[in-house]
């Protein structure tokens, strides 16, 4: 009996120091996040979601007066999970939404991109010059239908004062680009961000 008191003593006396512990924690001073998502910090193409809010009330309900989130960072959840391994809690949660909220927003946005985008967008050759593209295309590479070759390369980079947001996935700051080329190997378009954005 004295030894079962004085195992509850011993595990009272624990839990006393952690919450003595926890209210001396600094770091539960610290004052509300402040980071603000929009195209100027998470600098994805803002072509998006300048089309995105051309068309949203075409395809979906105008957003009420008191909606958490906005046209943009719809998009930007969105894009968050198009672009990252993540799951759409992790999408969601870089933004303040929930998963739920993700898997919404998400609808909402491609729902608006295929409807008034898709045709005008992607497209099977048309001009006899992109079909020859597509048959050297088919040529080199045994691969039929295709118009241009997709890449990425992370270019590492010396750390600099304003470091956040240039580790890449790899754990190294650098630069993170993308190109496009075609069958000569000319470049169509080429994307560079930094190395913790996939482009």
């Amino acid at each position: 009996m004295a030894e079962d008191i004085d195992d509850k003593c011993v595990v009272v006396a624990a839990a006393l120091a952690a919450a003595v512990a926890a209210t001396h924690d600094v770091r539960r001073d610290r004052g509300p996040s402040t980071a603000v998502w929009s195209t100027r910090t998470c600098p994805w193409d803002s072509t998006i979601v300048g089309r995105s809010e051309a068309k949203w009330t075409d395809i979906n309900s105008p957003l009420g007066s008191n909606a958490v989130f906005d046209i943009e960072t719809r998009v930007g959840v969105t894009l968050f999970y198009l672009t990252h391994e993540g799951s759409y809690q992790v999408a969601g949660s870089f933004f303040g939404a929930s998963k739920a909220q993700a898997i919404a927003h998400m609808d909402q946005v491609v729902a608006v991109l295929n409807s008034c985008y898709l045709e005008s967008t992607v497209r099977l050759p048309q001009t006899l010059h992109e079909w020859h593209v597509v048959s050297i295309f088919e040529r080199v590479c045994g691969v039929p239908n295709v118009v241009g070759a997709i890449d990425g390369s992370l270019f590492p980079v010396r750390r600099f004062a304003d470091y956040e947001g240039w580790y890449c996935r790899k754990g190294f700051p650098a630069f993170n680009m993308q190109v496009v080329v075609d069958s000569n190997k000319r470049i169509m378009s080429f994307s560079i961000r930094s190395g913790s954005q996939n482009v």
